[in-house]
């Protein structure tokens, strides 16, 4: 199971976790010396706080504004803080702070209205990805996907722990900067070595088991934060468990196919016989002859598809030329950008949704279960009705169900939370969608560096996600249904490719969808 960067984002909101109000010296001052009172526990639904603090457009009490107090209100016993006592058409900015609670980053670093300094948190996190994934994609092509996995997630546990004993705000930042500097790529390293151990039939059925892997670590780490509140404990248990990632380097082996594109021959051979014993098949005794062979044939073929590429245009050239291929790469971004902006945002929020009544532990967790069977139903209708109805019906229902929260009464718990899951849901059928659409919609030959374009665009999504807290109560929803509505619009101008086989080409990827593409695979299928 992982605990990912939307994990690591969605707790990191947590821990920034924002129930504080005003704190009103004459009220409360008073009220202490007449009742036994804490000013850290104090009860938020006192008579005289709605006589002082103004309410927001969604009814709820200011957390950062309050009434500014009458300069010509007579104290009267008969009444404690009335109305008369606050002028209400002047709102001014608190000075002092109720912490409701205090296991979080915002009371430890006393970020109680500091809005864009809670999100500056994930944010940080989230360009850090920038860096991560060229990172480990280079210590995983140079020495190989094991050593990458171990080295990402062994690197992202110390700096994560570090967090622990941090007692700055910015310190604090750097510190989860550097984390995700390593756990960002470590779920791309283990798609690969997960994909590469397999035959090309099960690669996407184990991509769903890692999406399905994501969706248990976020549900564990709920569970765990509900049993550890406080946020430095919480880092404890969420980070020293992984520091156990070192028995994976001793227990775990690369991919066949990486030793060989390395000519590690031996270990190849010795990693086919450990595979073989444990299935109990028998391997051929020239087996290293074999694989020497299959390795220098595989050289050849490289060594002419590269002098072909010297004699071909650069790729901008070549996308440009192929006008159907360059409609895809404008459009395939823009998926890119609404799947990962909404996933990672409607993570992010959901321990904010519904107002305090409602325990962000059971909503979080919620949230995070509801990934199941929404990778599980992408899956499955990949393989019945087909790419474009399900991508684009993702959007669209995505889209319906953010616009639907929006008008539904704060009282209407259940409705507006089966609209959030409804939303999430959506969400992770886009993500499994995304990625089996945007791979077969380019030539195999260009195919890597395509869809790794679509990827790195997508990060934008992801990095903007973690700011929507601070664009209010209904402005990230809008920008949900408009950006979902968007993206499942585009769906339509791109070729259908459920049951193409792969182009090798631009020419052969122009076709697809096209009525001669189809002649020719019905050819080739007879």
């Amino acid at each position: 199971m992982e605990i990912t960067l939307a994990g690591h984002a969605v707790w990191g909101r947590r821990m920034c976790e924002r129930n504080v109000a005003c704190l009103n010296r004459a009220c409360s001052d008073a009220e202490s010396q007449s009742v036994t009172f804490d000013l850290e526990v104090i009860d938020f639904n006192n008579n005289w706080v709605s006589n002082a603090i103004p309410k927001t457009s969604s009814g709820s009490l200011d957390n950062c504004r309050r009434f500014v107090q009458n300069v010509s209100y007579i104290p009267s016993s008969n009444d404690f803080c009335p109305a008369t006592m606050f002028d209400q058409q002047i709102i001014t900015e608190c000075e002092e702070y109720i912490y409701e609670n205090r296991n979080t980053v915002v009371y430890d670093f006393g970020l109680a209205c500091n809005e864009w300094g809670r999100t500056s948190i994930s944010t940080m996190s989230a360009l850090a990805t920038f860096i991560s994934l060229p990172l480990t994609g280079f210590i995983s092509d140079r020495w190989g996907r094991k050593t990458a996995f171990t080295i990402t997630v062994f690197s992202s546990s110390v700096f994560g722990l570090a967090r622990y004993w941090c007692t700055s705000y910015h310190i604090f930042i750097i510190l989860g900067f550097a984390s995700t500097i390593f756990n960002g790529g470590y779920y791309p390293t283990a798609f690969i070595l997960g994909t590469e151990l397999v035959g090309s039939k099960y690669r996407v059925f184990i991509g769903l088991l890692l999406n399905i892997g994501l969706a248990l670590g976020e549900i564990v780490l709920g569970l765990v934060a509900w049993a550890v509140p406080h946020w430095r404990n919480l880092t404890l248990l969420a980070y020293i468990p992984t520091l156990t990632i070192v028995l994976f380097w001793v227990a775990y082996t690369n991919p066949v196919r990486w030793y060989i594109s390395k000519g590690l021959y031996k270990e190849a051979e010795n990693t086919l016989i450990n595979i073989a014993r444990v299935n109990k098949k028998h391997l051929s005794d020239n087996l290293i002859t074999i694989l020497k062979r299959a390795r220098e044939e595989q050289m050849k073929k490289e060594g002419l598809e590269r002098e072909e590429r010297k004699k071909e245009p650069w790729l901008v050239v070549q996308v440009w030329q192929h006008k159907p291929v360059l409609i895809r790469c404008l459009v395939s971004p823009v998926w890119w950008i609404t799947f990962t902006f909404i996933y990672y945002a409607l993570a992010i929020n959901s321990v904010g949704i519904l107002g305090i009544r409602q325990p962000i532990h059971n909503v979080y967790i919620a949230v995070a279960v509801i990934d199941i069977p929404g990778h599980i139903i992408g899956y499955l209708l990949l393989h019945k009705v087909g790419r474009k109805p399900v991508l684009s019906g993702g959007f669209f229902v995505c889209a319906a169900s953010q616009i639907s929260y929006l008008f539904v009464p704060n009282e209407l718990y259940a409705v507006s939370l089966t609209l959030y899951l409804i939303g999430k849901c959506s969400s992770s059928v886009m993500i499994i969608t995304t990625y089996v659409y945007t791979s077969e919609l380019y030539p195999t030959r260009y195919r890597q560096s395509l869809v790794a374009l679509s990827s790195m665009i997508g990060r934008i999504g992801s990095t903007v996600s973690h700011i929507t807290p601070a664009l209010g109560d209904q402005l990230p929803y809008i920008l949900y249904a408009c950006l979902a509505t968007i993206a499942g619009t585009l769906v339509f101008i791109t070729p259908e490719t459920f049951g193409s086989k792969y182009t090798d080409t631009m020419e052969e990827a122009s076709e697809l969808g096209s009525i001669f593409h189809k002649s020719k695979r019905q050819e080739s299928d007879n």
